[in-house]
């Protein structure tokens, strides 16, 4: 009985965060969990920081987050990506991007 219970709850858990991470700040949980799992933490530390000053730490987020570090793993082992994870992947590349010109131009290059 209490696998039955446990089974549904994390069902409704991965329902749930499944449908927050599509948002566009939840996005942001996933791309924090591919730099952890690309392991390039200060891509990881600065998107989690911008996650705990939205207040966005839960366990959407956390589920987002993992599914992220999931795929930041299958990137370093050279893994073939579904059309989900690339656009995870594509995220992912775009905040580093953005990272790079907000750091460049306020360095004066």
């Amino acid at each position: 009985m209490k696998n039955i219970i446990l089974s549904i709850t994390v069902c409704m858990v991965m329902l749930s965060s499944n449908a927050l991470a599509e948002s566009k700040d939840y996005r942001l949980c996933s791309i924090s969990g591919f730099f952890l799992g690309i392991k390039s933490s200060f891509k990881a530390d600065l998107a989690t920081y911008i996650l705990i000053n939205k207040g966005l730490r839960s366990d959407a987020c956390l589920a987002a987050q993992l599914e992220g570090m999931r795929i930041g793993e299958a990137v370093i082992s050279r893994e073939k990506l579904n059309k989900e994870e690339q656009e995870i992947f594509t995220d992912a590349s775009q905040f580093s991007n953005k990272l790079m010109i907000i750091l460049s131009t306020s360095m004066g290059y």
